[in-house]
């Protein structure tokens, strides 16, 4: 899914101080920062949990987790 700067109905633009704030500065429109931020999220779960994404991680026990 590309990033794009043209705005479409429905898309909610961001205003001047949310966009003052962003690190990608290359984000206009709160649809395209959800975009970003879930496959930002998608990407750190499945490097620090490998198998998160694809639904194969258990939870450690809490067995395993006290010794």
């Amino acid at each position: 899914m590309a990033l794009s700067s043209a705005k479409t109905e429905g898309q909610t633009p961001l205003d001047p101080d949310e966009m003052a704030g962003l690190i990608p500065s290359h984000l206009l429109t709160k649809d395209e920062l959800n975009d970003w931020l879930m496959r930002f999220f998608e990407d750190w779960t499945s490097s620090h949990f490998p198998g998160a994404v694809a639904g194969t991680w258990q939870a450690p026990t809490i067995y395993e987790c006290v010794t």
